[in-house]
């Protein structure tokens, strides 16, 4: 226990984590979901794009990824994923 004498008190471990009062409030944003879906879309579109291209190649290469095609009614990586690899079949054609 910490003495006195420097005029302060014990604080306890929650009182030490706890905002003082003239620690600036609302300064924190919440992430933006929309982006980050949009993000994950892309980038599983991405991986499944690259993925596909190299399906039975002896060589893996990196091939131009074209932008991602989004669809109001797909989402998330797997969707993504899977939108991906049918248009590099389609591209590979």
């Amino acid at each position: 226990m910490p003495s006195k004498e420097r005029g302060q008190s014990p604080q306890s471990q929650l009182d030490k984590e706890r905002p003082t009062s003239n620690a600036k409030t609302g300064s924190v944003k919440p992430p933006v979901t929309s982006n980050s879906t949009d993000d994950s879309f892309c980038n599983g579109w991405r991986d499944g794009y690259i993925k596909e291209w190299n399906a039975k190649s002896d060589e893996a290469v990196i091939p131009r990824v074209p932008p991602c095609e989004e669809n109001p009614k797909l989402e998330g990586y797997k969707n993504g994923y899977k939108a991906g690899m049918k248009k590099a079949q389609l591209d590979k054609l």
